[in-house]
Formats: C-alpha cells, structure tokens, sequence
C-alpha cells in the first residue's frame, strides 16, 4: 500500500460513473476509455487541463476487478512523460476507508501547461520492429489471447500467424485474486521460463516490445504494468498485429501441424514422389544422416547450422526465380521440442521470405501421422543435399 500523503496526486482509472458514486476527495477523474497510448498529445492536453504539469508524483488507483483500467492508464501516463508513477495494488476498496477517500466532490482543477516530454521511445513503429525481433536482447511478446505455449499448447491466433521469433504471452494469467498483483521473485522466474523450451530460457536483461491485437487492446497496458513493476525496460508496437498483419509484405509465421503440411505438398504432387517442389520450398534442418535416415517427400537437406551460409546458394540452385513474399517456406526438424525451425524461420524472414510456415511436430508428427516418408530405413533412396530422382 502507498503512503497517501498530500505530496503525491491521486488519479482513479474508473469510469465517470463510478467516479461520482465515491472517490478520494482530492484524486483527479482519468478514466481509461479516454486514454490512448500510441497518441500521447491529446492525453496530455487533456492532464494539463487536469492541473498535472508531468512533473508529479501519481497514484493510481481503480477496480481490483479490472486490471486492464489500471494498466492501460500506466502505459497511457508512462508515454505521456509521467516518470514517478504508483499503483494502489488494492484498488478503491483498499482505500476508501481513508478519510481522503471518503466523499463525492470533484476537486478544484486549475489548467497549467504540461511541462515534461512525451516518451515516444516508449512506441515502436513497424519499421523499426523489422529490424529488431530476433535481435540478441530483444524478446517480442505476443499478447493477442490470454493463454501462453506452455506444455506445448500454443494459442490459436499465434498459430494463425505470428511475427517472427515472438513469444505467446498471457500477462493477465499472472495475476493472483484478490490484490491481483503477482510476488515478484515468482514472476521473474515465470516470465524467464516463458521460452520455446527448458533450455531456451527467457533473458530478463532483454527489452520486452509487447504486439496486442491494435493499438486499443488493453491486455498491452496489463503487460507493461507488470513487467515494469518488475524493473524491466519494456516498449509497445504501435497499432499491434492489426498494423503488421495489414501489410503483406512483412513476415508472417504460421505454426503448422503434419496434416496441412501433407495437404500443401499434395496439391502439387498428389502421389508425394521425393521430388522437390517448384511452387513449395520444403526444407529438413536436421543433421545429414537423419535426413538419410528418413525425411519429408520432396524435402531438401539444408542443416540449420549451415543456413545463414549456405541458404542463398541452395535456392540458387532449385527456384532461382521464386517470390520471395509468397513462395510457402516450409521448415521442419525433430519435432516440437527442437527449436531450429523457428530460427531459420527467422533468418529467413531477414532474407525477404515472407510466407513462413514452422512445422513444430517436425519428422515425429509425420511419423506418428503414418504419412510417406523417404529414406534407408524406409525403404526408399535417398541422396545428401538433395531430393531423390
């Protein structure tokens, strides 16, 4: 709880309604249905108009029922200039036992100039975000559903597409009853396992850019409320997925599983000969024995850790004049526990592939699917480095 001294300004996040049914005497209305992030200027107009220059100590405070209220305004303040911002974790009801928070009264607003800067480093516009996702020390963070891949479930949206090297995320799923508000250390270390998998952990020194569904989607305001409360530098994609995904030139992933493969390769070549496509690049990241071993009808051997070199050459080679924004990438290695796939999903996106398609149940989802696979243990011829006649 914060200490509601008169040297601090209190601002409830409620709506007006719930505003003028009981609220601290002195606190100023800013109901988040008027805030918007991503356009600062207005907000700020509007808190001069409130008698807040930027420079203030804040507490916010609202409805332990609706964290997003509460969030959205810290994300809407934290651009607007506001660095000295509080939470009351325990909302109105926490405090209107007080004798501050005890009345009906509009408080006296007398209009000053906002005097601090907008934080637009805080924003980030979609051209800058091309250059960033997949960055050491950068984590994007998907928000779009209120559920996250563990055990391997990932939410359906994230599976629809997704930018590149992204994470599925539910920041309202951290949130506990009652004062709703996580214990730190427990956040930390649930946040840092929220990689591909055990041993792909999260690096809390990274910068965190959270994609929502637009630029109104107010799981981003839960999300930055929360990792900031646990010290971490964190920024926001202006206009979300919704703003990505309207251009169709940038990279989209789709996560895919071994029946819409099949179906991609068979419109092609419906008895699935080991011949590569022209109109698909399917591509087998493992090891060369294995792809001896047993691989995908038409897949070609590139090892992932040969990709960044040896990528340009091999398309060279087999679609010399492919688009590079629809061609279907397809790739694939062990299944959903080997990460490779979404790393060369990556490098591939930097190379101007847009279409990406991460097959995560890999070669055991096709196993386990019982469709053809060619190879020395399967039966079928098989040459290192490219498909079989």
């Amino acid at each position: 709880m914060v200490q509601l001294d008169t040297a601090v300004t209190l601002i409830d996040v409620r709506s007006a309604e719930d505003y003028a049914a009981g609220h601290c005497l002195d606190a100023v209305s800013l109901p988040a249905s008027i805030v918007r992030p991503a356009s600062p200027d207005p907000l700020r107009r509007r808190l001069a108009e409130l008698g807040l220059r930027g420079d203030e100590t804040v507490v916010l405070y609202g409805s332990v029922a609706e964290p997003e209220e509460l969030g959205w305004v810290f994300l809407g303040l934290s651009i607007a200039g506001f660095h000295q911002i509080r939470v009351a974790t325990g909302g109105y009801a926490s405090l209107k036992a007080l004798p501050r928070c005890q009345g009906t009264e509009d408080p006296t607003q007398l209009p000053v100039s906002f005097e601090t800067p907008a934080r637009v480093e805080l924003l980030v516009e979609v051209d800058e975000l091309r250059t960033l996702y997949g960055r050491e020390g950068v984590e994007v963070l998907d928000l779009r559903q209120e559920t996250d891949w563990e055990a391997y479930a990932l939410p359906v949206l994230f599976r629809a597409g997704h930018i590149p090297h992204s994470l599925p995320f539910d920041a309202r799923s951290m949130l506990r009853e009652g004062s709703f508000w996580p214990e730190p250390l427990e956040a930390r270390e649930r946040l840092s396992a929220l990689g591909p998998r055990a041993s792909d952990p999260v690096d809390l020194r990274s910068t965190f850019i959270l994609v929502g569904k637009d630029s109104f989607d107010r799981q981003v305001g839960v999300a930055f409320l929360l990792l900031r409360s646990l010290g971490l530098e964190v920024r926001f994609l202006v206009g979300g997925w919704a703003t990505w995904q309207a251009t169709s030139e940038l990279p989209k992933v789709q996560v895919v599983d071994a029946q819409a493969v099949r179906r991609l390769l068979v419109a092609e070549n419906p008895y699935l000969a080991d011949k590569p496509s022209a109109k698909t690049i399917l591509l087998d990241l493992r090891e060369d024995w294995y792809f001896e071993e047993g691989h995908l009808p038409g897949a070609i051997f590139l090892s992932a850790y040969d990709f960044q070199e040896q990528f340009e050459e091999l398309l060279q080679r087999y679609w010399p004049e492919i688009d590079r924004k629809t061609v279907p990438l397809v790739l694939y290695c062990f299944g959903p526990d080997c990460t490779r796939s979404r790393r060369c999903a990556t490098w591939a996106s930097r190379l101007g592939f847009s279409n990406l398609i991460w097959f995560r149940d890999g070669i055991e989802g096709w196993r386990q699917a019982n469709f053809k696979i060619y190879g020395s243990l399967w039966g079928g011829p098989s040459r290192v480095g490219q498909a079989s006649p």
